[in-house]
C-alpha cells in the first residue's frame, strides 16, 4: 500500500526558488522551478532541487555550438510539488 508523504519546505526557502517557463508562457505545462544549491563554475558541478507540478514536463536543454562553457556534472533531486504550497 502506498502512503502519501509530505516534505515541508524550510522557512524562507520561497525566496530561493528559481522559476522558468522557457519563454513558452505555459509554466504549468512546460516549466522548471528549482532551488540551486551548488553551481560551481570552477569544478563544473551543479546541484538542483527540482519541484515538478503534476503533468509538467521539463524542456530539453541544449548547448549551442560555439558555447564557451563546457557541460557540468549535475545532480537533480526531483520532487512532485503541490501547487497549493504555502
Amino acid at each position: 500500500m502506498k502512503t502519501k508523504t509530505t516534505q515541508p519546505l524550510q522557512p524562507g526557502i520561497h525566496n530561493e526558488i528559481f522559476a522558468n517557463d522557457y519563454n513558452s508562457g505555459r509554466f504549468v505545462e512546460v516549466g522548471l522551478s528549482s532551488i540551486i544549491y551548488e553551481n560551481n563554475q570552477k569544478n563544473m558541478n551543479m546541484l538542483l532541487d527540482i519541484f515538478s507540478l503534476a503533468n509538467q514536463m521539463l524542456a530539453e536543454q541544449s548547448h549551442p555550438d560555439g558555447e564557451t562553457t563546457p557541460a557540468k556534472h549535475e545532480g537533480w533531486l526531483v520532487r512532485r510539488s503541490d501547487p497549493k504550497m504555502n
